[in-house]
């Protein structure tokens, strides 16, 4: 997936995400891997990750681009019925094809984008009812 440098007191670190399955984020540091669980800080604002429960994936209520990129297709359109994990959008970064899942099962209400459309990151993408 990606890449990132981190900086925790004063040391620096290479974190390499793995895999992202709803809250579960799994990744390397070191040769080491580790898996955590995500959840969103109340008023920390929008969130691309569910809960880690539940009630709080029930709750996500939108989707939003992780990358900047060109929407390369969109697989769902308002009123369809998805199931958590679910491809609704894919985006292309750097030549390659990113699926953007659903975090929880539920309704489609709204697709902000379309094929072909330029997105930054943190765009809306989808929005559930």
């Amino acid at each position: 997936m990606s890449t990132y440098r981190v900086s925790v007191s004063g040391k620096t670190f290479d974190v390499r995400v793995l895999e992202r399955r709803g809250s579960e984020l799994r990744f390397s540091v070191g040769g080491a891997e580790h898996t955590v669980s995500l959840s969103a800080v109340p008023g920390g604002g929008p969130s691309r990750f569910a809960g880690d429960s539940a009630t709080a994936a029930s709750t996500v209520s939108e989707v939003t681009a992780p990358i900047p990129g060109i929407v390369s297709s969109v697989k769902a359109k308002p009123g369809d019925s998805v199931e958590a994990g679910q491809t609704l959008v894919v985006i292309e970064a750097m030549k390659m094809e990113n699926p953007i899942k659903s975090p929880r099962a539920g309704i489609v209400k709204a697709v902000a984008v379309s094929q072909g459309a330029e997105v930054k990151s943190g765009a809306l993408l989808i929005s559930f009812e």
